[in-house]
C-alpha cells in the first residue's frame, strides 16, 4: 500500500504590510553650554531691538526740538531785527543838537538880536535864514549888514533878500560853513522836535518838544523858546529843518505854546534852500 503523500498547504494570501511614515529625525539635544549660549544671544538680541527702537525715538525727537529750535531762532531773529529798527529810530536830542550846532549862529542886526541857520554854502560863501522881524529895523533903515557869531566864530554878513508877509530873511556869509538839510514833508503831530537859537543871547541853547499841531501856515509845537530864539531851527528826530522858530505866546499861566514857519514856504519864498 503506498503510503499517503501529503501535499503542502495551499498558500495564503499575506496580509497587507502596515503604512510606513517618514518619520523626522529628532533634534539633536544642546548641551547645556550651547543652551546657554543660544540664550544670551536671544536675549542680547533682544536688547538690540530695543536699543535701536530706543535710537530712532531719540532721533525723532532730537528732528523736532531741532526743528522748534529753528523756528525760535527765526522768531527771535525777527524780533531782534524789529528792535533794532524801533532803537535805530528812537529820537535821540544829543545827536541831533550835536550834529545841528555847528550851522547854528547868534544874529546881530544893530540893537536886535536873534538866531540863523546855514541852509546851503559852497566855496563862495554860505546862505542863512533868520525871521524878517530880526533885522526889520536894520532894512527899513536902508542898512544890510549884519554879524553872525557862534562859539568863537564871527562873519559879517549882508541880508541879500527879504519877504516881510512870511516872516522869513536870507542872509550871504563870504565864508564855507556847516549847512543843515530839509524836510518839506508832512508833519505829524506828536512827531517829537529840537528847537536850537540863542534865546537872550544864549547862543547854542536847545529844547525840546512834540509837533502840537499844524496850522495853516505855522507848525505849532510845545518846545520852549524866548525872545532871542526867532530864526533859529526847528529840527526832526533825523536832523532835518522842519520849521523856523518865529514866535510864541506870552501871558499869564500859558506854557508851552511856540511857532514856526514851515521849512516848505521858506524853501518856495526863497533861493535860501
Amino acid at each position: 500500500m503506498r503510503p499517503d503523500i501529503q501535499r503542502p498547504p495551499a498558500p495564503t494570501a499575506l496580509p497587507p504590510a502596515p503604512f510606513v511614515r517618514a518619520l523626522t529625525p529628532p533634534r539633536p539635544r544642546l548641551r547645556p553650554a550651547a543652551a546657554a549660549l543660544v540664550a544670551t544671544w536671544a536675549i542680547v538680541a533682544g536688547l538690540l531691538v530695543q536699543q535701536a527702537h530706543e535710537i530712532a525715538r531719540l532721533r525723532r525727537e532730537a528732528t523736532e526740538a531741532t526743528s522748534s529750535l529753528d523756528e525760535r531762532l527765526s522768531t527771535l531773529r525777527g524780533s531782534q531785527a524789529s528792535l533794532q529798527t524801533q532803537v535805530d529810530g528812537l529820537f535821540d536830542p544829543t545827536e541831533v543838537v550835536g550834529e545841528a550846532l555847528p550851522a547854528v549862529f547868534t544874529l546881530m542886526a544893530g540893537p536886535y538880536q536873534g538866531s540863523a541857520f546855514v541852509l546851503a554854502s559852497d566855496a563862495g560863501g554860505s546862505t542863512l535864514v533868520t525871521n524878517f522881524h530880526v533885522v526889520r529895523s536894520l532894512w527899513t533903515a536902508g542898512a544890510r549888514r549884519v554879524s553872525v557869531r557862534a562859539e568863537g566864530r564871527s562873519f559879517n554878513g549882508t541880508v541879500v533878500q527879504v519877504r516881510p508877509g512870511a516872516d522869513v530873511a536870507v542872509v550871504e556869509v563870504d565864508a564855507t560853513l556847516p549847512t543843515l538839510g530839509t524836510d518839506t514833508s508832512t508833519l505829524d503831530v506828536g512827531e517829537p522836535i529840537v528847537a536850537i537859537g540863542s534865546p537872550y543871547g544864549f547862543g547854542g541853547s536847545a529844547s525840546t518838544g512834540i509837533v502840537s499841531a499844524v496850522r495853516g501856515r505855522y507848525v505849532q509845537f510845545s518846545a520852549a523858546v524866548s525872545p532871542g530864539s526867532s530864526g533859529g531851527p526847528v529840527l526832526d528826530g533825523d536832523g532835518q529843518v522842519v520849521a523856523v522858530t518865529t514866535a510864541k505866546v506870552v501871558g499869564h499861566g500859558v506854557e508851552g505854546l511856540s511857532f514856526g514857519i514851515p521849512i516848505e514856504t521858506v524853501c518856495r519864498q526863497t533861493a535860501a534852500c
